[in-house]
């Protein structure tokens, strides 16, 4: 091989070496629970009422909706569907989008999306 060129084991175990849950994993789970998030505010339609009357169904929901694989594979492979509860490390970015998404003071948090996205759409 020439100088320079890494050889394959060694770019194995580099990647096998490097945790990719800090740069990796939560640059895509954050966007991904934001996202989930907005799609169930535009789904519920009349969302305000919904989420005032029922938080905790509103709550439920959108844990439906940013782990839906999660609940799929645990139903399939005969074990608990809502284990993934366990780990923080998941629940807790969801639980933030879903409060900002809801119940942010005067909307901010939604409209600062809703703006990024038109803005992204009109170019």
């Amino acid at each position: 091989m020439p100088d320079g060129a890494a050889n394959p084991p060694d770019v194995e175990a580099l990647v096998s070496y490097i945790s990719g849950y800090p740069f990796m994993s939560s640059s895509l789970w954050v966007p991904h629970c934001v996202v989930m998030c907005c799609a169930l505010r535009q789904f519920l339609g009349d969302w305000r009422r919904f989420s005032r009357r029922h938080p905790l169904g509103c709550a439920m929901l959108a844990l439906i909706y940013v782990f839906p694989g999660a609940i799929v594979s645990a139903l399939l492979l005969a074990q608990p569907p809502l284990a993934f509860l366990m780990s923080w490390r998941l629940v807790a970015p969801a639980a933030v989008a879903w409060y900002l998404v809801f119940y942010a003071p005067f909307d901010f948090f939604y409209r600062l999306i809703s703006e990024r996205k038109r803005s992204h759409t009109e170019r």
